[in-house]
């Protein structure tokens, strides 16, 4: 897949989080109740298939004096995968796509994090079907606040465009390669 996984969204905009705010690093562990992974993918124009992750985890850490030392670990169950299809969603899952049953996970690590105006580029290793390969997604940062039970919390939105194909996704020739994916990442601070 292409390197348009473009916005894996770290949403990591605001300037609360990442600008210069003398604050020590935070650690988030991601909320999966509260996150979204949908990938979008073209079905011969007519329409696009909207699917998605149903199960994500991982954590994030922001430091807000220097960004460079942000991190995000993100994992997605591939048969968490939905496209509100069953036969479809099996095939997905199945060996002519994803094969869930040898790499049950994808993942995202982050390798560096830089400021870029009002988002943040955010440069990682995405792992998808047992291939990893070096992408950069542009994310922004949402709100930092308390919920009303007192917990502080945290996201980011991005999206990223890839080409299955990198990925060795093959699937049917036919159907088009590139593939959007987008996220919304929300996380509770660690204590």
């Amino acid at each position: 897949m292409k390197s348009t996984l473009r916005t894996l969204a770290l949403a990591l905009s605001s300037s609360a989080l990442f600008s210069g705010a003398a604050v020590a690093a935070e650690t988030y562990t991601v909320d999966n109740g509260h996150t979204a992974v949908l990938f979008f993918a073209d079905h011969f124009g007519f329409s696009k298939v909207v699917g998605r992750f149903l199960q994500t985890s991982g954590e994030f850490a922001i430091d807000g004096a220097n960004p460079a030392n942000s991190k995000i670990s993100l994992e997605l169950k591939v048969d968490s995968l939905t496209t509100n299809d069953g036969k479809r969603d099996e095939h997905l899952k199945g060996p002519d796509f994803f094969n869930a049953k040898q790499f049950p996970t994808a993942t995202f690590v982050s390798t560096g994090v830089k400021k870029a105006g009002d988002a943040f580029d955010v440069t990682g290793d995405l792992t998808i079907h047992g291939v990893k390969k070096s992408v950069t997604v542009k994310v922004k940062q949402n709100k930092k606040g308390q919920d009303p039970w007192g917990t502080t919390r945290t996201g980011f939105d991005g999206e990223i465009s890839l080409n299955r194909n990198d990925f060795g996704v093959s699937g049917v020739p036919p159907i088009p390669a590139d593939i959007k994916l987008w996220f919304s990442v929300e996380g509770a601070l660690k204590k």
